[in-house]
């Protein structure tokens, strides 16, 4: 958790440090099954609460549910290669470009984002048959953009809304 930024002429997405602005792409890079071999194969989880731009979003109102379409994939072998930048999630507050807002009202006390992922984290927990994190994780994205809808003072971000953002590489579904 912490301010982030972008960089206008370049568009690179920064977290703030104590001390100093990082990119974020520094985030995660040391953990890469290159530089990080005892971490091949397993997942590397991030969760970031930051701004990544000044852009408003008022959102679009819809009146009929968007269809799914099915995805197929193939088999993997028992031994195999994987990408150097596999099995990595990173989950973002908003979509690029956009801020991602904090609240005091309706029990949110400021990230609006670590809220809905620590409710639904916990929530999921004593459930059985366990979901799993794609499926948490979905929940908090729809909860965020649906239930939440920002009320600042300054008219430029009033009613807003927020839509968290996921990157992932992942290999394979995680229950926890």
């Amino acid at each position: 958790m912490s301010h982030g930024e972008v960089k206008t002429r370049s568009n690179m997405e920064l977290v703030c440090a104590k001390d100093d602005r990082l990119p974020t792409k520094e985030l995660w890079i040391n953990f890469t099954a290159e530089r990080c071999p005892g971490l091949a194969g397993k997942p590397k989880l991030y969760f970031i609460q930051a701004c990544r731009g000044s852009k408003v979003d008022k959102g679009k109102r819809i009146t009929r549910p968007a269809i799914g379409i099915p995805v197929q994939t193939d088999s993997i072998q028992e031994d195999y290669v994987i990408p150097l930048h596999a099995d990595q999630l990173v989950m973002w507050a908003s979509y690029p470009g956009f801020p991602a807002f904090t609240s005091e009202r309706k029990g949110i006390q400021g990230s609006v984002f670590i809220h809905f992922l620590a409710e639904n984290l916990k929530n999921c927990a004593s459930t059985s048959p366990r979901p799993s994190l794609f499926s948490i994780l979905l929940k908090v994205t729809r909860e965020v953009a649906v239930l939440y809808e920002s009320r600042p003072e300054s008219s430029e971000y009033n009613k807003n809304k927020q839509v968290p953002y996921i990157h992932s590489t992942l290999l394979r579904e995680i229950y926890f």
